[in-house]
């Protein structure tokens, strides 16, 4: 199979599902993904199916009030490609439409 070796998908734990739901729901949908599948029972989750494998990326409701440490051992970051800095606004305006704050954990940094 030419895609051995790449994610299949990736899971994340949400302390606040709803809000991060509502957060995913932009950020996601404008970089092409369809919430599209609940699995495990309630998890959301957003597939993107473009030109060749397909990726999806679920999220969980955290059974631990303890906050992430980027800097500790285990997830740091992850990044998608986008087409302009002027996406890029486009996408901090419609995410501020219905965000007040990013959920707790998600952190939007603009490589530049």
């Amino acid at each position: 199979m030419p895609w051995t070796g790449l994610p299949n998908h990736l899971d994340l734990t949400a302390s606040d599902l709803e809000r991060s739901i509502a957060f995913y729901d932009v950020l996601l949908g404008r970089l092409g993904y369809v919430r599209d599948q609940v699995y495990a029972g309630n998890v959301p989750a957003w597939a993107w199916r473009g030109h060749g494998p397909s990726f999806s990326i679920g999220l969980h409701r955290a059974a631990s009030k303890q906050a992430h440490d980027r800097g500790a051992p285990g997830f740091h970051h992850l990044a998608f490609h986008v087409g302009s800095r002027a996406e890029v606004d486009a996408m901090l305006r419609a995410i501020a439409a219905v965000a007040t704050r990013l959920p707790a954990g998600e952190a939007l940094l603009i490589d530049r």
